[in-house]
């Protein structure tokens, strides 16, 4: 009794793999065909069919297998099921914990990375392009798995869905005096299954202000100012003020 099984499998760009293959299984044009030879009475035969997954191919799988026989009638069976691949998606926000800071005061930004799923966010890198030039004296984090260079780089193996797995980094600085112009940072998230045009945001933008006042000083001849025809008794007086 010699069974020949047929595999319909659905889903684009997948390289299946059959096990066993060769002789008895091969794929053409997208059908699985094996031939198992005889079978006895209550004998089983099967293949496992494999493909590795992209970002591309977040979908349902459908695959449909029917067995036929070719004694006693060429009886049949039909049976199928999905495969469904789930991909992450990742958002990114990012705000300045105090905004304005006086010179001196800690400069801060915390970024909050969010995997908005249903799958598992694999690889995940965040690029945080730091402001650059005097007005910051040099920016640092402490979040494990974050290197501050030019940019800080934040990597993680995996994100897992929901807000309770959302991933913190904080970078922080400290105003100069430097430079009274505003510490614009950027970051952007990326990770390696994530489908292209996935809805969640996966840059953003924050802004410090640094306040700079203005100091005027003004020297006085108390005398002399009240009556320009005296002359001065030698005593100044200095007035300071902050704007």
């Amino acid at each position: 009794d010699r069974k020949a099984m047929t595999l319909h499998f659905g889903g684009t760009g997948f390289a299946w793999t059959p096990n066993p293959a060769g002789e008895t299984c091969e794929i053409t044009a997208g059908v699985l065909t094996c031939e198992f030879g005889d079978l006895a009475k209550n004998a089983t035969a099967s293949v496992t069919l494999t493909a590795a997954t992209t970002a591309a191919q977040c979908q349902a799988i459908p695959n449909t297998a029917s067995a036929a026989s070719t004694f006693g009638g060429g009886d049949t069976a039909t049976d199928g099921g999905d495969i469904t691949v789930l991909c992450p998606d990742i958002v990114i926000e990012k705000v300045a914990d105090k905004s304005p800071v006086g010179y001196g005061e800690q400069m801060s930004f915390t970024i909050k990375v969010t995997n908005l799923g249903p799958g598992v966010a694999k690889d995940v890198v965040v690029t945080d392009v730091i402001p650059v030039g005097p007005g910051a004296a040099g920016w640092t984090s402490n979040t494990i798995g974050c290197q501050v260079d030019i940019t800080v780089v934040c990597t993680f193996k995996e994100i897992l869905p929901g807000d309770a797995n959302a991933k913190t980094i904080i970078v922080t600085s400290v105003a100069s005096p430097a430079t009274c112009e505003p510490q614009v940072n950027s970051v952007t998230v990326t990770a390696k299954n994530e489908p292209t045009g996935a809805p969640g945001a996966n840059a953003d933008e924050a802004t410090i202000e640094i306040e700079c006042g203005t100091v005027q000083i003004i020297k006085i001849d108390n005398v002399g100012a009240g009556n320009p025809n005296l002359p001065g008794d030698g005593d100044w007086d200095f007035n300071l003020t902050r704007n």
